[in-house]
């Protein structure tokens, strides 16, 4: 593990704004809050209003076809604004939520799939992959998984500032394993996913998502949710090169209610080196069959997905392109 970097100064009054944000939320009742969220999404949803037609197809299309017979068309893409809206809160929430509060929001209450490949990774001396869709409360995944007495370790770019402290924060206070990469100096999150696992730990990566870095950068085409939809090789890649089983994972949203599910393990064989000749094909087959566990998720909660026409990417705070005159 690279040592850690010195973390950025934070002003104080920075901070204290933040924890008094977070009370005051805290402190609203459940439906009061989520109310709250619904507006905030209302007005997201008005700031974004010229990029939705895209959206709203896409989603039509591939997600939900029984969205085009809705009198109140925009209704999908206002739920998925919604549903971005409330896994920010979540964060918010947890900045000053007491232990308790937490495992009463977030419990787990079928742990088997990830006790059960825990314990066939422990045989070859690896740890687990949680892969997950962007759906319902996808961010508080990690903290669901620590918080319920799973040894989870997260892998993420270092953030500036108040953003970095807040992930520290949440981060010791759920009991997780943080790495924070910094990218500029040549670090590679791959490497150090690679490394928690081989030490045994549960790492959370995204499944449904895939930004080419470079020229070179492929993802693995498959069929998500009924469309054909280009996805990253990592978890596939991660699992076939330690030998680590993979567990699905989401956190459902139902009002200011939580629901974290997880999938059944799905075993990718391995490990196999980087030069196997069976590498690409089993990457492809790896990559379909998560994508069919993700698939169970996003039928539950359709409205709830905000990969559709790249909804987080291409609509929140962006204004429309206008082509040149």
């Amino acid at each position: 593990m690279p040592e850690p970097a010195r973390p950025q100064r934070v002003s104080l009054l920075g901070r204290q704004l933040t924890v008094l944000v977070s009370t005051f939320y805290r402190l609203l009742p459940g439906r009061l809050s989520d109310a709250a969220a619904a507006v905030t999404a209302r007005f997201l949803y008005w700031k974004g209003h010229a990029l939705h037609s895209q959206v709203l197809q896409d989603f039509r299309d591939n997600v939900d076809p029984t969205a085009q017979l809705s009198s109140r068309k925009w209704h999908p893409v206002r739920a998925m604004y919604r549903a971005v809206v409330r896994n920010a809160a979540d964060g918010i929430w947890f900045v000053t939520a007491s232990h308790t509060a937490v495992l009463r929001r977030f419990r787990l209450t079928d742990i088997g799939p990830i006790a059960n490949a825990l314990e066939v990774g422990r045989q070859s001396g690896v740890g687990v992959i949680v892969a997950f869709p962007h759906l319902g409360s996808y961010a508080a995944l990690p903290v669901v998984l620590a918080i319920n007495g799973v040894p989870t370790t997260v892998v993420a770019n270092r953030q500036p500032g108040l953003m970095q402290w807040v992930i520290d924060r949440g981060a010791h206070k759920a009991g997780l394993e943080l790495v924070a990469v910094d990218r500029e100096k040549g670090a590679s999150i791959t490497a150090e996913l690679e490394a928690a696992i081989r030490r045994g730990r549960v790492v959370v990566i995204a499944g449904d998502y895939f930004r080419s870095r470079d020229e070179a950068s492929k993802g693995v085409e498959v069929n998500l949710a009924g469309t054909r939809r280009t996805v990253g090789a990592g978890p596939a890649l991660l699992a076939l090169r330690t030998g680590a089983p993979i567990v699905p994972g989401t956190v459902l949203q139902d009002g200011s209610r939580r629901e974290p599910v997880l999938g059944q393990p799905i075993f990718a064989g391995g490990p196999i080196g980087r030069d196997d000749p069976r590498l690409g094909d089993l990457v492809q087959v790896t990559s379909q069959r998560i994508a069919d566990a993700m698939a169970q998720f996003i039928k539950r909660a359709p409205d709830q997905w905000v990969m559709p026409g790249g909804l987080v990417s291409n609509s929140m705070g962006r204004r429309p392109h206008r082509p040149a005159a």
